[in-house]
């Protein structure tokens, strides 16, 4: 009798396929960011990250810096973003293992700013509600500016992009994405307005991470099976 009732095989080759996909659709210019938080959503982390990185991937995302550890100790290079928040008695982490530290609030910014240098993303919250400075309507947005304009002039910070998080990703009617191209335009004018934030900040690294209908963050868990389109398996979805 078998010790397990179920298993989970992964095929490697095939995520290697789905990512140089995703990368020929981004286009020569954008970098594809893989998500391999929560162990690559059950794939295997370290595994994963070795056969992208063999791949040409240089950017990954995890969930917190426990995560960005593991695959540091592994071996792992490239640039690490930690998508979740550090706690104040990791914060020698951030720059002991090289990671780029997501930021979703003025306050919490303040803090690691006194702690720094340190690299940062920005998170938007346009309608996930779980972390980002708030901004769900386009009433929010000059508010929404204002807090990034003054998190990108701590001085111990450096901010090298900006990113949110669609409520709902897979589904290009969603009022979610609807909402994210209503925001994100707004927000991206608002912000290189009056020089609130570095132009670079405001056109690359916001028009890069807020297009809406291109996957640039994939998600090694969120699966489809849409092999009519030229995926091979099971492929990544935007998150």
């Amino acid at each position: 009798m078998s010790e397990n009732r179920a298993e989970a095989r992964i095929s490697l080759a095939n995520i290697e396929h789905n990512y140089r996909l995703l990368c020929r659709k981004a286009g020569e210019k954008r970098i594809v960011m893989a998500v391999v938080k929560a162990d690559a959503y059950g794939h295997g982390a370290v595994e994963v990250c070795r056969r992208l990185s063999d791949a040409g991937a240089t950017h990954f995302a995890v969930a917190c810096m426990e995560e960005a550890a593991l695959l540091r100790r592994s071996g792992i290079r490239g640039e690490l973003l930690v998508l979740g928040i550090t706690p104040q008695e990791l914060y020698p982490a951030i720059a002991e293992y090289d990671v780029v530290q997501t930021v979703s609030s003025l306050a919490y910014a303040s803090q690691l700013a006194d702690c720094g240098p340190v690299r940062v993303h920005i998170k938007i919250d346009t309608g996930m509600s779980r972390l980002g400075l708030y901004c769900h309507t386009l009433e929010d947005v000059a508010r929404t500016a204002e807090d990034v304009a003054r998190i990108a002039a701590l001085p111990g910070l450096k901010v090298e992009g900006i990113f949110t998080h669609f409520a709902v990703s897979d589904e290009p009617d969603a009022d979610s994405r609807g909402c994210g191209r209503k925001l994100c335009r707004p927000l991206h004018h608002s912000l290189l307005q009056g020089g609130r934030v570095d132009e670079q900040i405001g056109q690359a690294a916001l028009c890069r991470s807020f297009q809406p209908d291109l996957p640039v963050q994939p998600a090694v868990g969120q699966v489809i099976n849409d092999k009519a389109k030229g995926w091979n398996g099971r492929v990544f979805t935007g998150i």
